[in-house]
């Protein structure tokens, strides 16, 4: 409780400091969750598939994450609206797997803390009858693993870069109606580059290159379709369409064959659906079933992942002088997932596995008056 209470002073010293200028902080956003998973991995018959309980030699990795967002109107600079995100994963690989997917290493055998940041800059013109949000932005990767001093994984180690990948990015977002239907759509001409283990959107990393980083040019083509098919007395039931096409074109000779990389696109659909009950005294439960199928067009194969997700929250707000707090303790369990990846080249053409996970969270939010 103690946590919570100093967040939000936090929160509110902030909106106060934002207030002070023509620059406004419109709202704020905290969350952390520890999210811990399990496999079949355990024992002469594990096949990676299905729920063996929660034992100790299955778990596969306890991830804690931590976020915070908002969103500022610079209104001394153009009447810009501001978003940044910083997200945090500090992560334990559990159980390490040879392989003929055999535990070569029980417990802990590796350490990792991967940082994600983006820092954007839009604004809403009308052209004509179509809003349009040209948006200016910087997405920053850097990851980070305990390694001894051969370089390999050690939780004895110390802590160094292993990756860092950046993206700067302009371009416009709007809707548009497809067959009545309305759909998000955000175009970007995009500026990359990576190094070390860092890859971005490409298919391979910086190490994959000769001098251990690359750089180049691609766009983004990324639509969206979200829609309530029913929003009453009995709860709500909503569904959700993504389409996410990174194109990339980095410069530089491949390690392994020495001629020059090639261009890529990133391709990733999404699908889902979710029912959520109504909310009973803040208490509401959530049952999400989904699938995502990926692709580097630049290699052959694809992945394709099936889930099925339950949730459990409560949530409640309460008003202060600055505006609306928001708190937002929740659980989610995956109990089913089948995540598929084909490659008609090797002997095994399709590989299933499942991954069951448990989140434990808590988001603080602010939205000012």
């Amino acid at each position: 409780m103690k946590k919570i209470l100093g967040l939000l002073a936090l929160m509110l010293a902030v909106s106060g400091i934002a207030s002070a200028d023509q620059d406004v902080l419109k709202d704020i956003k905290f969350s952390t969750e520890v999210r811990q998973s399990w496999q079949d991995r355990d024992g002469k018959d594990a096949n990676g598939i299905g729920n063996e309980g929660f034992k100790k030699n299955n778990r596969t990795r306890t991830r804690i994450r931590s976020t915070i967002s908002g969103n500022l109107s610079l209104n001394d600079e153009w009447g810009l609206n501001s978003y940044f995100s910083v997200r945090n994963d500090h992560d334990r690989a559990q159980n390490k797997l040879d392989k003929k997917r055999k535990i070569s290493h029980f417990g802990t055998f590796a350490k990792r803390d991967n940082w994600y940041t983006t820092l954007e800059f839009s604004k809403s013109l009308k052209l004509g009858s179509l809003e349009v949000t040209p948006t200016f932005g910087w997405y920053h990767e850097t990851n980070r693993s305990k390694l001894n001093s051969a370089g390999d994984e050690d939780v004895a180690g110390s802590m160094k870069t292993t990756g860092i990948s950046n993206d700067i990015y302009f371009g416009p977002s709007f809707d548009f109606k497809v067959f009545g239907q309305n759909v998000s759509a955000t175009l970007q001409a995009v500026y990359t580059d990576i190094k070390k283990g860092g890859s971005g959107d490409y298919h391979l990393s910086g190490n994959d290159f000769v001098k251990g980083r690359a750089e180049g040019w691609g766009f983004n083509a990324d639509f969206n379709h979200d829609k309530d098919i029913y929003n009453g007395a009995a709860g709500k039931v909503s569904y959700s369409i993504g389409l996410t096409h990174h194109f990339r074109d980095l410069k530089g000779k491949v390690s392994e064959t020495g001629k020059d990389a090639k261009s890529n696109v990133y391709i990733d659909y999404y699908t889902g659906i979710s029912y959520t009950t109504p909310s009973f005294k803040g208490f509401y439960a959530k049952l999400t079933v989904e699938n995502e199928w990926e692709k580097y067009t630049a290699v052959t194969g694809y992945s394709n992942t099936f889930s099925v997700w339950t949730n459990l929250g409560y949530k409640t707000s309460f008003e202060t002088p600055v505006g609306k707090v928001t708190v937002n303790p929740y659980i989610n369990y995956r109990p089913v997932q089948r995540a598929s990846e084909y490659n008609k080249h090797k002997e095994n053409k399709r590989v299933t596995t499942e991954v069951n996970e448990l989140r434990a969270g808590l988001s603080v939010s602010l939205a000012t008056k």
